[in-house]
């Protein structure tokens, strides 16, 4: 402020003290506008514009889509299934069927051209490649073990296979018992981002293999 004034008009220079006083004014009018509150609130009407904008954006950056589960009741239940940004958990008894309905989410993505990215913590991982081929093909998965997949079918997977690039589907694993914590997972993701993949769904198959980043002596505290 005693700069203004000296600049604009002081005791010294008495023939510009409204100039100087208006200049202050704006000044503090503008500092009065800063707010750390401003981010909280979101109005209805004036907002409405840009929340549209906005909108707009995700769909024209796809970063809102939907994932069908391949359940047809679950997908109705759920509006079109899981979407983008969120955080699902598949749960169930030992045997149900958890990993294989993982894999069949894995690949409805993958048929809509979403880079997926597979930890498979658990059994081996020939398995589950061998359970994502059967399942993209719709060959059976006995014929995929054996290696006597239909012409046809592989005739379709080469001519699928050159249009994915990096929109692809990527199989990681980890099947030493209790050998990946989360940091794991993060360090092999962004190595593969570095590599130029923008994977728009992770699978972990299945958390509870997983290390924690602390010791616990009570298991289900890890």
């Amino acid at each position: 402020i005693k700069g203004l004034l000296e600049k604009w008009g002081s005791v010294k220079n008495p023939d510009k003290p409204d100039k100087a006083y208006d200049k202050m004014m704006d000044g503090m009018k503008e500092i009065n506008l800063v707010s750390m509150n401003t981010d909280q609130y979101h109005y209805f009407y004036k907002d409405f514009d840009k929340r549209i904008i906005e909108r707009e954006h995700k769909k024209i950056t796809n970063q809102y889509f939907k994932i069908k589960t391949g359940i047809k009741e679950l997908d109705y239940i759920l509006h079109g299934g899981p979407g983008g940004g969120e955080v699902w958990m598949l749960m169930g008894d030992a045997k149900s069927g958890k990993s294989l309905g993982l894999i069949h989410f894995g690949i409805q993505a993958v048929k809509r051209f979403i880079p997926v990215l597979h930890f498979q913590l658990e059994g081996k991982i020939d398995e589950a490649t061998d359970r994502y081929d059967s399942a993209y093909l719709g060959a059976k998965y006995d014929d995929v073990v054996m290696n006597e997949i239909p012409d046809d079918l592989m005739q379709r997977m080469y001519r699928t296979s050159e249009r994915k690039s990096k929109r692809d589907l990527v199989v990681r694993g980890y099947t030493d018992w209790d050998t990946c914590s989360i940091l794991d997972i993060e360090r092999d993701y962004l190595e593969l981002i570095n590599q130029g993949y923008q994977f728009k769904l992770v699978i972990i198959d299945y958390m509870d293999l997983m290390k924690s980043r602390k010791n616990y002596t009570d298991e289900r505290f890890r």
